[in-house]
């Protein structure tokens, strides 16, 4: 159990808390309460509490000098500070000795249990990597190694250790804070397999050798090494050889960024969270770059009060008409806009969504619901590119699609007016303007356009071609012996001389030249 002591010059304060915590149901020991600060430390040099909770205003040694006096000798004592309104000036200058946990007056029994139980979380963690070191030390040399990589990640992500922690892993890693450092993070990119990982580790390792390594970790799919210095040209032909190599083992981005000079271990915390923000602009510079302080730089002078110009609806016309040459100069448009104004991540998305809402727009209603399901993926995309290739994507199918059904649609139009022209071949009336107007109701202009497109043949010429193809069809049988016959069931039986003089255009003969032709090749 973790021995408490409470400080509180309040006796109904000191009561009430002592009595209200069921303090060993908590795991807890409570050692005693101190109505003042004097009283408190010789109770703490008694006892040697892990925990205490100490009001920071009180009569002549205020709880804060308590504090300084106790981190002193007992730093790895955790306080609870109670402070009351108009006290924030001494509970912040309180952080300065290592406080994390305040409670502010009047407080209820929930809320000092729950910073009890995040004080005993935090002394259970130290205790475990002490245990961890002092079981391995007979070992060291073995577990060295893992130790130096489990303190670095601990480190970078912010853990807190108290200044004999610090001091104690310094020398037994045996840093040294007199030479200047970088701090290098590869960040590998959609991957599956851990395998992967690892390798792209060794080959850090021998590119950039192993001495001038200091420390080395991997946190999620980024890896992270902590390096000797190395003016930036050579730093920058190290990672491209990096990079080249793994290019051989895997076809998976790797984005790098690094830091400037570190003069301070210390420093290390703070520089691994600006590097974060660094690998945030991967979404601007696309996946597989080196994002260095001046690319962000050029963008953080950037004042975001340029609107986007962009009109949506040309977007969703082009969609729906299954224009996918327009459809893709459209989004490229909208992209090179985003790329040029330098939007803010946030801003980007939100144009990026309502783009992506004109596009399936254009789509089949029944399909509609399916595709509104997929903004979900598109809100989780972190890289610009990657959002103009999901949008793209998702435009040029849909817009197939819609190709794919007019085409379908043009070809019934089309082979309706076929099926027409074949059963009313003998109308004298028969014509474009005719169909369009009483068989498919369409506007003539367009469906001469369809028809062309469809056919690669006007109608005008179609028409002739099939005419001409009966009318000769008809000569060559000896039923219709008479030119107005033939003329009739071809449709110009009002104008059997105008049929003949078309007739010899398109064959070269007149009806009866033809007609004599064809019986003389064929006397039996």
């Amino acid at each position: 159990m973790y021995k408490v002591l409470l400080v509180d010059d309040e006796r109904i304060i000191r009561e009430g808390i002592a009595r209200v915590i069921n303090w060993e149901g908590y795991g807890f020991s409570f050692v005693g309460a101190a109505k003042n600060a004097m009283e408190a430390y010789e109770m703490i040099v008694k006892y040697e509490p892990q925990i205490v909770i100490t009001d920071i205003k009180m009569p002549m040694i205020s709880g804060l000098e308590l504090i300084k006096k106790v981190k002193q000798k007992y730093e790895e004592i955790i306080f609870i500070v109670l402070s009351g309104y108009g006290e924030f000036e001494l509970a912040s200058e309180a952080m300065r000795y290592g406080v994390k946990y305040y409670l502010l007056k009047p407080c209820n029994e929930n809320e000092i249990i729950a910073a009890l139980n995040s004080a005993k979380k935090e002394i259970a963690q130290r205790e475990k990597t002490q245990n961890f070191i002092s079981k391995n030390i007979k070992d060291l040399n073995k577990v060295l190694p893992l130790v130096k990589e489990q303190f670095f990640r601990d480190f970078v992500m912010n853990r807190t250790y108290t200044r004999q922690e610090l001091d104690y892993y310094c020398n037994l890693l045996k840093i040294n804070n007199e030479k200047y450092m970088r701090m290098i993070i590869f960040e590998i990119h959609k991957f599956d397999d851990l395998e992967i990982i690892y390798i792209l580790l060794n080959i850090i390792e021998d590119i950039f050798r192993k001495d001038r390594v200091y420390f080395k970790t991997i946190i999620k799919n980024q890896i992270l090494i902590l390096s000797e210095y190395v003016d930036e040209e050579q730093l920058m032909d190290l990672i491209d050889e990096a990079k080249k190599v793994f290019a051989d083992y895997s076809d998976v981005d790797v984005t790098v960024t690094y830091s400037e000079e570190i003069e301070k271990f210390e420093d290390i915390p703070m520089v691994f969270e600006e590097l974060q923000e660094f690998l945030k602009y991967s979404f601007y510079l696309g996946t597989g770059s080196i994002i260095t302080k001046r690319d962000i730089e050029s963008y953080a002078n950037v004042k975001y009060d340029k609107l986007l110009v962009f009109d949506y609806d040309r977007v969703t016309i082009a969609v729906k008409s299954g224009n996918t040459d327009e459809v893709q100069v459209e989004i490229e448009n909208f992209f090179e806009q985003l790329n040029k104004n330098k939007y803010s991540f946030s801003l980007i998305k939100i144009y990026c969504i309502e783009l992506y809402m004109a596009v399936i727009r254009g789509c089949n209603s029944e399909n509609i619901g399916e595709y509104i399901k997929r903004t979900m993926e598109l809100q989780a995309i972190d890289i610009i590119d990657d959002m103009y290739k999901f949008i793209t994507d998702i435009a040029q199918m849909i817009a197939n699609e819609n190709q794919n059904s007019m085409l379908k649609r043009h070809n019934a139009i089309v082979d309706k007016i076929i099926e027409y022209v074949k059963n009313n071949i003998d109308d004298e009336n028969l014509s474009l303007k005719w169909i369009a107007n009483n068989v498919v109701y369409m506007n003539e202009v367009y469906l001469s356009k369809l028809f062309s497109e469809e056919t690669g043949e006007k109608f005008s010429h179609y028409l002739n071609r099939v005419r001409m193809e009966k009318a000769m069809k008809l000569l060559e049988d000896p039923e219709y012996d008479k030119v107005y016959e033939v003329a009739e069931q071809v449709g110009w039986g009002n104008n059997p001389q105008y049929f003949s003089q078309v007739f010899k255009k398109y064959t070269g003969y007149t009806p009866t030249e033809y007609r004599e032709k064809f019986l003389h090749n064929h006397v039996i």
